[in-house]
């Protein structure tokens, strides 16, 4: 336990590849920007690079250290971190992904670092029998495994129910400051209903499925707008299929952009179809920004919507998704309904300080078990 300024604090440090603009990165910024530094101490290691996310840690007593190693294996880096860790007298290792899981943990242990836990944020199918070994023998010396949906969990047991035991579920919360609800007056009558949807423009979310279903309902609503947020590697061709399907003059591509809680405000609907999800920050973000959903039924989609909010529907559905949003273009006040319950339930569930508490009881319970005292 590191001493500092005469009181005790357990020192905390977190990996991660780097500071891309990723659902993983978010979290963790989130995490350490709320994190109470009177009571953890923080570094922050980034193995590979830093990165755009940087900008957005605004806990100024949190250490940021960048390794600028290159991608690929190095075995190297299991003595250097370990080394690290002994020379910041770390008390708590926490890994974030396989990758440096594989560096990290090890290192953990070779540094004799009191508690170490291990971060998965997703990827557990189809995996290999090398990579199951491996994860195998680092899963074994971790003291805790966390995920960040309930789903995940569920992959991970399938690959080997004995870390039951072992592994803690923290769903990420919503900074309510930042995501703040929209007003209850809705869409004024003049201007278009706007559908819309915030995400990585990847097969996995299956914008295909939203755009032939805004065509649907497009022709019975003139005043209908689709908003697709984000940019990827099938942005091309989903521009394509709009042109093909007639509707290229109001389905509008926005990009990346940094200003997402202001233009979750402008939607009516927000719209996840995907077919392969964990527990979907944008959701909770839509919820928080008093939004109704409509979304698949995979990951954790079913978990968050079961208490009201929204509408769930099967996963790559045209004729399914088109009949959800004809309920909620056709209906105002079913709209204004669902995205209540959504923010009641972000309030009372899952803002952030209900993330922050969940972590910092992880933290000093598993250091209260591996040292045998109470913090």
């Amino acid at each position: 336990m590191n001493q500092n300024s005469g009181s005790n604090i357990l020192h905390i440090i977190h990996l991660l590849p780097n500071l891309k603009v990723g659902g993983m990165e978010n979290g963790v910024v989130n995490l350490l920007n709320n994190t109470n530094t009177n009571l953890f101490k923080l570094t922050l290691c980034c193995i590979l690079d830093e990165g755009p996310l940087k900008a957005r840690i605004t806990n100024k007593d949190i250490k940021i250290l960048n390794l600028r190693q290159k991608a690929g294996k190095r075995y190297f880096l299991i003595p250097k971190l370990a080394m690290l860790f002994h020379e910041l007298r770390v008390d708590i290792v926490h890994t974030h992904n396989f990758y440096t899981g594989a560096y990290g943990i090890p290192a953990g242990k070779l540094a004799r670092v009191p508690v170490i836990i291990h971060g998965e944020h997703g990827g557990f199918k189809n995996m290999g029998s090398r990579k199951y070994n491996l994860v195998n023998l680092l899963f074994r010396m971790c003291d805790g495994i966390l995920t960040v949906s309930y789903s995940l969990k569920q992959e991970i047991l399938e690959v080997n129910p004995k870390f039951e035991k072992k592994i803690h579920t923290i769903i990420n919360g919503v900074d309510t400051n930042i995501f703040k609800k929209r007003s209850n007056e809705g869409v004024k009558e003049e201007k278009s209903l706007i559908i819309g949807t915030v995400g990585r423009l990847a097969p996995e979310k299956d914008y295909q499925t939203l755009i032939k279903a805004f065509k649907n309902v497009s022709l019975n609503s003139q005043n209908t707008i689709l908003r697709i947020v984000g940019s990827g590697e099938i942005e091309e061709e989903l521009k394509q299929l709009s042109r093909e399907l007639e509707i290229g003059d109001r389905v509008e591509f926005m990009g990346q952009r940094n200003d997402v809680p202001d233009i979750l405000r402008d939607f009516d609907i927000f719209v996840l179809s995907s077919i392969q999800e964990g527990c979907s920050n944008v959701i909770l973000e839509a919820f928080s920004t008093g939004i109704p959903v409509i979304a698949s039924n995979v990951g954790d989609n079913k978990i968050l919507l079961e208490k009201g909010g929204g509408i769930l529907i099967k996963p790559a559905d045209v004729d399914e998704l088109s009949n959800a949003l004809k309920i909620l273009i056709e209906n105002k006040s079913k709209r204004l309904e669902l995205g209540d319950e959504a923010y009641n339930w972000i309030t009372q569930n899952r803002g952030i300080n209900h993330m922050i508490t969940d972590y910092n009881n992880l933290y000093k319970n598993l250091y209260s078990i591996k040292k045998g005292i109470n913090l």
